[in-house]
């Protein structure tokens, strides 16, 4: 299976074949005032590097940069992402996948684990997935502490290389909806989704963000 994304924020039924790899470039900017995106954006770059391990399991690493609107650049750190296949496509009503992943800063001083179940249906050329998970985090000596997210999202093939799509996201602090944008194939492919925060943001939270995803077939 390719690991093409038709979606930004909300994960598919996919992972990549045995002995193939994929590098992936995610952009996202978040500003916390959607008037000044300009002035006030911070950005991420994460980039990955995919192995399809087996038929029911791939592996990823990432190496997470940021860059703040006050002008700091830092390198934050790691991911090593897993994802297992529970089942052959269709054998249930909904199409599962276990995801986990393992995030560390620089110094180790701060870990977490997200936990994440993926399912996807399909109704020909048109696809809803849902992604429940929990983000389990640790800052040095401090307690585990646990918070529940989501992400969910529909998309429309209306050819082979381009899909549209609407999906949202959220945890306790605030709540997202927006477009998505794909184009490509299973060897080069580019995804763009925008979203905006609705009902009531945390002030820590932004109002407002885009991601733009780019992956290549190695």
């Amino acid at each position: 299976m390719a690991d093409k994304r038709n979606m930004v924020w909300t994960y598919q039924y996919s992972i990549l074949n045995p002995g193939e790899a994929e590098l992936e470039q995610y952009s996202t900017f978040s500003s916390s005032e959607k008037a000044k995106f300009g002035s006030a954006t911070n950005a991420e770059l994460n980039l990955e590097l995919e192995f399809g391990m087996s038929k029911f399991m791939d592996f990823a690493v990432y190496q997470v940069f940021t860059q703040s609107h006050t002008g700091g650049f830092s390198y934050d750190g790691l991911k090593l992402r897993w994802r297992f296949r529970l089942a052959e496509q269709d054998s249930f009503w909904v199409n599962p996948i276990f995801y986990i992943e393992y995030e560390a800063d620089p110094t180790f001083q701060k870990s977490a684990f997200e936990p994440k179940f993926i399912f996807q249906k399909d109704f020909g050329k048109f696809s809803i997935s849902l992604n429940p998970y929990m983000e389990i985090e640790k800052k040095g000596a401090e307690k585990w502490d646990a918070e529940f997210k989501y992400a969910a999202g529909a998309f429309y093939r209306f050819t082979k290389l381009m899909s549209l799509g609407l999906e949202l996201a959220g945890d306790p602090g605030a709540n997202y909806i927006g477009p998505t944008i794909s184009h490509g194939t299973d060897k080069m492919w580019v995804s763009f989704g925008s979203q905006f925060g609705i009902g009531k943001i945390a002030i820590e939270d932004p109002k407002f963000r885009l991601r733009m995803i780019i992956g290549v077939n190695l």
